[in-house]
């Protein structure tokens, strides 16, 4: 996935919003292969710094390339821009570089969840809930 970044970033062209995002995450894959390279085997706090931010890293590129080549076929809330503002956002964030709120996709994203089926997860993947699991959502009778 990580190797894949260049080509996903690429495929966002000139989003305003999501392409600088995913410049961040190029940015940090590179200087932590870096910083990776220069330890080499050691297993000290920097070592481990270097592999939370190239987790971070993998789990934005995940974000990128499920809603780059999976969106169509799952529909729903994968095809929504939103999640993956907010993701990206997320882990960018937690990469140290502070990014706004993107408040249209949290305010679509809440109303995703309070319009869900009592029956339905919330996911990108449109699955039912086991029967055990079913019931009233909080906040509906």
């Amino acid at each position: 996935m990580v190797d894949l970044l260049d080509e996903a970033v690429a495929a966002l062209g000139d989003d305003q919003e999501l392409s600088p995002l995913g410049h961040t995450l190029l940015k940090v894959r590179d200087e932590t292969r870096e910083t990776l390279r220069a330890l080499g085997t050691a297993r000290d706090s920097e070592a481990y710094e270097a592999a939370r931010r190239h987790c971070l890293v993998h789990a934005g590129a995940c974000c990128l390339h499920t809603w780059l080549w999976r969106r169509e076929a799952l529909g729903g809330l994968a095809a929504d821009r939103a999640w993956l503002s907010a993701a990206l956002r997320r882990v960018v964030e937690r990469l140290g570089f502070p990014v706004g709120p993107d408040r249209e996709a949290e305010e679509r994203l809440v109303r995703r969840l309070t319009d869900l089926d009592d029956d339905r997860a919330f996911s990108l993947v449109p699955l039912r809930l086991a029967p055990q699991h079913r019931g009233p959502a909080p906040g509906r009778p």
